[in-house]
């Protein structure tokens, strides 16, 4: 299960989420009943954890699924309400695509479908 930053960009995040939330490699790890090492071996994008790691390290860090495997940048955020927040700022996004269209997308995906659109849009005006 490795999404579009693959395990280095897990690892970094998990690594990022742990330390600022004060908490030790020893303490995720018994949380997770994993070892210290496994930890280590997931912030140094050794090793990746299956769904039932995924959520509980995603609990005990308060982050989202979507921040961890680098879907969106913003931990507190899930990608539906990524998604939500930028059909709202940019009406373009919503006019073709529904909201279960672009949940299988990347962040990076859809910011890239709204520049497409806007820089066609741009286009268009200076021929104008």
């Amino acid at each position: 299960m490795i999404v579009s930053g693959g395990t280095y960009m897990f690892g970094e995040r998990l690594r990022n989420a742990r330390k600022s939330r004060k908490i030790s490699q020893d303490e995720l790890a018994k949380v997770i009943d994993v070892s210290k090492g496994t930890i280590s071996n997931y912030e140094n994008g050794v090793s990746f954890p299956n769904e039932e790691k995924l959520i509980k390290i995603s609990e005990r860090l308060n982050v989202s699924f979507d921040y961890l495997l680098g879907r969106i940048d913003d931990p507190d955020m899930t990608l539906e309400e990524y998604i939500n927040k930028k059909s709202e700022e940019e009406d373009i996004i919503g006019l073709h695509f529904s909201k279960e269209e672009l949940k299988s997308l990347s962040k990076e995906k859809i910011d890239s479908i709204i520049d497409f659109v806007n820089y066609q849009i741009e286009s268009e005006k200076k021929k104008r």
